[in-house]
């Protein structure tokens, strides 16, 4: 099956809330990340500190990944989705808690669920300072690198 066909039949748009489609028309240009989850991928976020969320009606996984995060390996573009260096780096109980929270999103996806991705931008002070919300990555399976870092194969992106 090619790329493209096989982007099209693993769409996001047919993980909308139950029984129905994401909201055509809307975009995320003008609202926060929280928000955008919820209202554009109808899948929300637990706390406005996740992140990531699982869809409460197919189980798909949606990630927030940073853009200095990407990388190639074997000529496939990868993106770091599980970093075990953090809980050694940080010493907060919110991140700590997004962490074990990123831990079952990644289970999930290697326990064969679909994965996609909103890209985030620029870290101020461990703040994001804004977010791709014109498209969406989709992801495939996991890579576990030597230093035990967890990498998600990115298949294509489809426009939001």
């Amino acid at each position: 099956m090619s790329l493209c066909l096989e982007l099209r039949v693993n769409t996001h748009r047919e993980m909308g809330k139950c029984g129905e489609s994401p909201r055509e028309g809307l975009r995320g240009r003008d609202m926060g990340i929280v928000q955008f989850f919820k209202t554009v991928l109808g899948s929300p976020l637990k706390t406005p500190y996740s992140w990531g969320s699982i869809h409460p009606c197919t189980g798909g996984v949606y990630l927030r990944v940073w853009e200095e995060d990407f990388s190639t390996v074997d000529g496939y573009k990868v993106v770091m989705v599980l970093d075990p260096e953090i809980p050694f780096q940080v010493n907060s109980a919110t991140t700590m808690a997004s962490y074990r929270q990123r831990q079952r999103h990644v289970k999930s996806i290697e326990d064969g669920a679909r994965s996609f991705c909103v890209v985030c931008r620029g870290r101020d002070q461990k703040r994001m300072i804004s977010f791709d919300s014109d498209r969406i990555l989709v992801g495939g399976p996991i890579l576990l690198r030597e230093d035990v870092s967890k990498w998600l194969i990115i298949k294509g992106e489809e426009a939001i």
